[in-house]
């Protein structure tokens, strides 16, 4: 009798604890769709082929109202109305050279017990028609990767100006990045997106000064979505190298030549 109640009281803990261990563990995984939102600054340069360093300061911070599903534990909580507004949580990002295809960095992002692990950095998709021509409002371009003809990683965009601005252009940069993303030992795949823009400048110029100058203190904003394997699609596409013909060289050569004296003469002038 004594022997059966040791068992079934051993087989109950044993119930119990596997029951905590698959709630634990359930409640640990990153729910698929749940974002988290960052900012933080970066210097930019041009390496040619291997692709852009982006040296990041290495403190990130999370938007205070930036975190959904699980990524929600780190906003703050909300503070009495009138006093400070409430502080994102702060992170680490580790520099990258932005060169499409596989990446290996660990823990190149990190909030509290999330560790984001960089896996890969697609292609951009857009054309390359209107990277070394005159500029336009409206234009979109992912250009070479120089001085190769593969595909970079950006997306590049002209925008208007702000109203009141004595500018025309506003230049968007963006790159996408997949990876794992791990906590408590569970771990799930993500995709994210870095973004920053160019006040009163086209991307044109931005992309001159970039190859000519570098570029310092580049404030950015990061969004990683927890998306389950599907960083898997992306890391296993398939990688075109595209060669232009001749003509489409000389054009190129002949555009960015033509951006770049523009450029100069606007600096004159200012």
């Amino acid at each position: 009798m004594l022997t059966s109640l040791v068992y079934r009281s051993s087989l109950a803990a044993l119930v119990l604890g596997a029951g905590a261990t698959f709630a634990s563990s359930a409640a640990a995984q990153v729910a698929p769709g749940s974002t988290l939102r960052f900012t933080g600054m970066a210097d930019a340069i041009d390496l040619g082929s291997p692709g852009v360093l982006l040296d990041f300061d290495k403190r990130v911070t999370a938007d205070p109202l930036g975190g959904t599903g699980t990524f929600a534990s780190l906003n703050p909580k909300l503070k009495k109305s009138g006093s400070e507004p409430a502080k994102g949580a702060n992170g680490s990002i580790r520099s990258i050279t932005v060169g499409n295809g596989p990446q290996s960095v660990r823990k190149f992002v990190q909030f509290g017990p999330y560790k984001f692990d960089l896996e890969y950095v697609p292609s951009g998709v857009y054309g390359q028609d209107d990277c070394y021509v005159a500029p336009e409002v409206g234009q979109r371009c992912t250009p070479y990767q120089s001085p190769g003809y593969e595909l970079s990683p950006f997306y590049l965009e002209n925008l208007a100006a702000a109203p009141g601005s004595d500018a025309m252009f506003t230049a968007l940069v963006k790159f996408d990045v997949a990876g794992l993303v791990t906590a408590h030992g569970i771990t799930s795949g993500f995709t994210g997106t870095f973004t920053t823009m160019f006040e009163g400048v086209s991307y044109q110029e931005a992309l001159g000064g970039l190859e000519q100058y570098g570029m310092e203190d580049i404030p950015f904003t990061g969004i990683f979505v927890a998306d389950g394997p599907a960083f898997r699609v992306m890391a296993l596409s398939a990688q075109t190298t595209v060669t232009p013909e001749p003509s489409t060289v000389v054009l190129m050569a002949i555009g960015l030549a033509g951006v770049m004296i523009v450029a100069r003469s606007r600096r004159r002038r200012v």
